[in-house]
């Protein structure tokens, strides 16, 4: 039988941040990829594979996603194979600021993690009036089936579905959908 520990939020959050750490990251990608882990668990969206996978995905000489299309209705990034415990922030920070209707990120490991980084971006006042509504976070879970997180215009969660169709292509993509905006991660 196998020994189980339990430990805190807190205390996963710092574990997280030493290992991403020891990995070369920055301070501010250390703490962010901590309390991603943490919040993840506690809303259910993470076991300790998800994160073994995520840990074992980081590439500190990847420090964000390539733009590689643009348009007025769309921003396509790829992720190159990197954890979303680093890599969803620029994509997202960008979508909101520009309330693109569509961002994507392709091929970005353990795509889960995304929703606290969702969260995180919505407890900052947004200056844009499109981007203060209710989201949705599409992402394949864990056991394969697919997953909506809702979350309010204040980065609260209101509640874990599973959607009647499928919303995400691949398993290392999210949708992130606001009214008419789609973002996939």
């Amino acid at each position: 039988m196998s020994e189980l520990i339990q430990i805190s939020a807190n205390e996963l959050k710092f574990l997280v941040k030493r290992s991403v750490e020891g990995l070369g990251f920055a301070p501010g990608d250390q703490l962010a990829a901590g309390i991603k882990a943490a919040s993840a668990f506690q809303l259910g969206l993470a076991n300790s594979g998800l994160l073994n996978q995520a840990l074992d995905a980081l590439n500190s000489n990847m420090k964000a996603p390539e733009l590689i299309a643009s348009s007025d209705q769309e921003l396509v990034f790829d992720a190159h194979g990197q954890s979303a415990l680093v890599q969803v922030e620029l994509a997202l920070g960008l979508g909101l600021a520009r309330c693109s209707p569509q961002v994507r990120v392709k091929n970005v490991v353990a795509a889960a993690f995304a929703a606290s980084c969702v969260m995180n971006w919505l407890t900052q006042p947004l200056s844009q009036p499109l981007s203060q509504q209710c989201y949705a976070l599409y992402f394949t879970h864990r056991s394969g089936a697919q997953r909506c997180v809702l979350i309010a215009a204040d980065g609260q969660p209101l509640g874990l579905y599973q959607p009647r169709e499928q919303r995400v292509e691949a398993k290392m993509r999210v949708l992130f959908h606001s009214g008419s905006c789609f973002y996939y991660f």
